[in-house]
């Protein structure tokens, strides 16, 4: 398998291996459309004044000595990739005498293609261009005619002598290397400079940070007066609001309690002799409620699990927590907690008898259902 490094040299010390190719791409491309599509980027000026940024691949480059050529002659770099060549020449061309070079990619070991495909008459100086080779050619492509004649002489030697330059180095380590980006130069140049302003910028506190520190000095000095005064204000036996009490019992804020209203009226829940009874459920809309629970835990397989439609819309305003609701009718309803918040109800089975005139019910029957007495 071939082995590629990429490098760069003038498109100029590049031959071809054939000496046709026609004016369209395998792809279906036009040759002659791709030339203006090649851009253009500034060199370091030390070998190139220019490279070349091709959209197609990289063309492949062989060191090689045709066979059928004189043996006192150096082997020169050739390439299979002859439209491509083709397109990076005629750019090339376009920028004469500036020094261009193009990217490449070497191809160290040949795998015999050139041997097969060599067929210039010219050892690669030219090419011919047509549709196909059993047309006669729209031209012959020869770098060194169509360059510009009536360029700067001194400019032309200059451009010459580079591109003799690269036809003569033997081998890829002579070659020069891919130049990096152009910010990559420019910020390895300037990194001391940039990380020296940094670190000046970062150990200098900013106006900001200035201020936040003698607002901060400020803040403490009050601070300080204010203990100080406050603490002479104690010593005097003066009131001190409790935002000031430097020290102190903490008072511990009550649970609160929900507690139905009928309970909440009672002057002493435990005397019995109090006509307001907790569990009297005079209240219409506590009858709801302990219905709707006692008909859900009377249905078969509900296991205890009660739930009241619109509770927080309907009742929970009046009734407060349903939890708590059924746990404050101890006499009515048994609230089992379960894992987390779960609980399940259980209605106690009690019988009592109240006398119709006295307004009351009686809780009676296995599901502990209410039923006005019978006179």
């Amino acid at each position: 398998m071939p082995i590629y490094e990429e490098k760069v040299i003038s498109p100029f010390a590049l031959h071809f291996t054939q000496e046709h190719i026609k004016t369209l791409f395998q792809d279906g491309r036009v040759v002659e459309d791709t030339i203006p599509e090649i851009q253009v980027e500034q060199a370091d000026g030390e070998h190139f004044d220019l490279i070349l940024k091709a959209p197609f691949p990289n063309i492949e480059i062989l060191r090689w000595h045709p066979l059928h050529a004189d043996d006192s002659k150096e082997a020169q770099w050739f390439t299979l990739d002859n439209r491509r060549l083709y397109c990076l020449q005629r750019m090339a061309a376009e920028h004469w005498p500036k020094r261009v070079g193009a990217l490449v990619d070497i191809l160290y070991a040949d795998p015999g293609r050139i041997r097969k495909k060599y067929d210039s008459t010219t050892e690669g100086r030219s090419v011919t261009i047509s549709a196909s080779v059993k047309v006669e050619a729209i031209r012959r492509w020869d770098w060194c005619v169509q360059v510009d004649e009536n360029a700067e002489a001194v400019l032309v030697a200059k451009a010459l002598e580079a591109v003799r330059a690269d036809c003569a180095k033997p081998s890829v380590a002579e070659l020069c290397n891919v130049p990096p980006p152009a910010f990559e130069a420019v910020f390895k140049d300037q990194t001391a400079s940039l990380v020296s302003i940094l670190a000046a910028s970062l150990a200098r506190p900013t106006a900001t940070e200035t201020e936040g520190a003698e607002a901060a000095e400020g803040a403490a000095e009050t601070e300080t007066t204010t203990e100080s005064t406050v603490a002479s204000e104690g010593e005097s036996g003066l009131e001190s609001t409790p935002r000031d009490i430097p020290s102190g019992p903490k008072v511990e804020a009550q649970a609160m309690v929900w507690r139905p209203k009928s309970a909440a009226l009672r002057s002493d829940p435990s005397d019995p002799s109090d006509p307001s009874d907790p569990s009297d459920p005079s209240d219409p809309l506590e009858e709801e409620v302990i219905a709707q629970v006692q008909a859900q835990l009377a249905q078969p397989g509900r296991r205890g699990f009660v739930w009241i439609e619109q509770w927080h819309q309907k009742y929970q305003k009046r009734l407060g927590n349903l939890r708590a609701f059924l746990e404050s009718k101890p006499d009515v309803f048994t609230v089992k907690p379960g894992k987390g918040r779960a609980y399940r109800v259980e209605a106690v089975a009690v019988s009592a008898s109240i006398d119709k005139s006295s307004g009351k019910w009686r809780r009676s029957g296995r599901w502990n259902r209410y039923e006005r007495m019978s006179g």
